[in-house]
């Protein structure tokens, strides 16, 4: 290649293996593994806004959690909502 530009020479070279890669270099990222490292995270906000209600409405959420794990797994799923802090409050008091 003679007389040829050198960057343009590169940037050639980078088309052409731009589309001959078969994965590109953002496939180097582990999106499964970057999603499980997020699990806890996203388990402890929901933690966190389960016992924040819970306070809002001045139960115990130890009770609570006691209480509305106990009954889940015979409850109905229409009326999971009755387990939620701020009606189970009222349904105790």
């Amino acid at each position: 290649m003679a007389g040829a530009n050198p960057r343009e020479s590169r940037t050639n070279r980078n088309l052409r293996q731009a589309t001959t890669d078969p994965e590109p270099a953002s496939a180097e990222i582990d999106y499964p593994k970057a999603t499980y490292l997020l699990k806890p995270v996203r388990t402890a906000a929901v933690l966190r806004s389960f016992v924040t209600c819970c306070e809002l409405v001045k139960i115990d959420p130890f009770a609570w959690f006691r209480d509305a794990l106990s009954r889940i797994a015979d409850h109905p799923v229409k009326r999971l909502e009755e387990l939620l802090p701020h009606q189970w409050a009222m349904a105790t008091r």
